[in-house]
């Protein structure tokens, strides 16, 4: 079975095979969800804390087996890992 990709925020749920997740990152707005074939997913949050950001930028980073979970509604456990 191939990795996924989960992405929750109210009640939009999206699943995508890991593969084609290439990278998460930062902004000053929330944080975007860069895919291949030039797309991305830009979640606008401004309440989002920073590091809220940087624990979901850095679960893609360090976890490149692992299905991910972003839930993106909750900031005290936004990322779940399933091995």
């Amino acid at each position: 079975m191939s990795n996924t990709v989960r992405i929750k925020r109210g009640g939009i749920d999206i699943n995508i095979n890991r593969k084609h997740l290439v990278s998460v990152d930062e902004t000053p707005f929330g944080v975007v969800f860069n895919f291949d074939n030039k797309m991305n997913l830009q979640v606008l949050d401004d309440d989002m804390p920073r590091d809220v950001k940087a624990r979901i930028r850095a679960a893609d980073a360090m976890f490149p087996l692992a299905n991910l979970i972003f839930n993106l509604d909750n900031y005290i456990n936004p990322v779940e890992i399933e091995a």
